[in-house]
């Protein structure tokens, strides 16, 4: 995961063309950055399609792990808990995407835990969701490199 956020900021500042995302330039120096360790994040998206009602909706959802408990990453996790907020993913294929970009993604669940053995992760879990009108965004590599702390 490259960076988070906050929905309110940017929502405007964004221009899709056939689902690739460009951010405008002075949006782009309020994200925060967090390296994820290889093999340790997941990314869903789930289409919801009520054919009776004639909606639709997409759910995409993020899972990461952040290794060693930090009272400044607590301190994070805590104010990102408090609102929606955008996040731009970075995958094993090298793609690109850009999640709750509408609507947001919001902070559900986060699990500390200090492990038993010493084997065992020190860390945190924590899971984002959302609920968005269309399906994930991409983004080139260039847009990408550009979102800053």
């Amino acid at each position: 995961m490259k960076a988070i956020q906050s929905v309110a900021t940017v929502a405007t500042n964004f221009t899709v063309t056939s689902g690739d995302v460009v951010i405008a330039a002075g949006s782009r120096s309020l994200w925060y950055r967090y390296y994820i360790e290889k093999e340790t994040a997941t990314m869903n998206e789930n289409a919801n399609l009520n054919i009776q009602n004639g909606t639709v909706f997409y759910q995409p959802e993020l899972r990461i792990v952040v290794n060693k408990l930090r009272a400044q990453m607590r301190n994070e996790f805590e104010v990102l808990g408090q609102t929606a907020v955008q996040i731009a993913v970075k995958d094993y294929n090298n793609n690109h995407w850009l999640l709750g970009k509408d609507n947001g993604m919001d902070l559900t669940c986060t699990i500390g835990t200090t492990g038993a053995a010493r084997e065992e992760r020190s860390g945190y879990e924590l899971r984002f969701t959302g609920k968005e009108p269309s399906p994930v965004l991409s983004m080139t590599q260039v847009v990408y490199d550009t979102l800053v702390t």
